[in-house]
């Protein structure tokens, strides 16, 4: 038997012979295969994110379904994707939420985190894959700890809120900040004393002997967050 071998078999060679000719026809569409390709996959990613938003899988999940099918997006497309659906370059503002707290480890290791959550994502907020830890260190709740530990992002924080970014479009966003925390956590953040002590309001300077003293007319807000930034020793309530 003649021919080649292939995979252990002989084939058998075909020789055909055509002698018919016929003029092409003029094709002046232009196919654009890398437009396509570009729209193909925001498609598909575009797809991924929705099933990621019905079944609430978090990043840790989808890392690990990286892991064993690579033929997936990688995280920063999805991550733009999902972006894309939140904010809107015509509003370019991002509402961020700033909360803390201390813990104490075993009652042998004291912690102190601050977290961040982006308002915006108000469908997932309160998921803990969106609340991001940006400072943690070992030590006493302490006002001055705080203040020399949290200094340079203080000092992003504020850049942020004053300025803004530019993302690599060239759009300018802008900041809002906005913080929420417990009263222990609050208190220690403007360096006041505990909520036993004698002056314990973050924002009066009523006494614990004004507790339950209906003939005060009006309580008010007393305490100006400039005079403590600028030095927290100036009421008497603070350490």
């Amino acid at each position: 038997m003649l021919g080649p071998l292939l995979f252990g078999l002989h084939l058998k060679q075909i020789r055909l012979q055509c002698n018919y000719t016929r003029p092409l026809k003029q094709f002046n569409k232009i196919i654009e295969f890398g437009s396509q390709n570009i729209i193909e996959k925001n498609k598909h990613e575009l797809a991924i994110v929705q099933i990621i938003d019905k079944h609430q899988i978090s990043r840790d999940g989808y890392h690990a379904l990286l892991a064993i099918q690579p033929n997936l997006p990688c995280d920063y497309p999805v991550s733009d994707q999902l972006a894309s659906k939140i904010f809107h370059s015509s509003k370019p503002v991002i509402n961020l939420w700033i909360s803390g707290d201390g813990h104490n480890v075993g009652k042998k290791i004291n912690h102190i985190i601050i977290t961040l959550a982006i308002l915006d994502q108000k469908k997932y907020l309160y998921l803990p894959d969106n609340h991001h830890t940006i400072v943690i260190y070992s030590d006493i709740e302490k006002y001055e700890l705080l203040k020399s530990a949290t200094q340079p992002l203080v000092n992003e924080l504020n850049e942020l809120q004053q300025s803004g970014f530019v993302d690599k479009n060239g759009i300018n966003w802008l900041i809002n900040l906005y913080f929420s925390s417990d009263w222990k956590f609050l208190a220690l953040c403007l360096g006041i004393n505990m909520a036993n002590s004698i002056n314990f309001c973050p924002w009066c300077q009523c006494k614990k002997t004004d507790l339950g003293n209906l003939k005060k007319q009006s309580w008010i807000i007393e305490k100006d967050i400039n005079i403590i930034v600028s030095n927290y020793l100036a009421y008497s309530s603070h350490i």
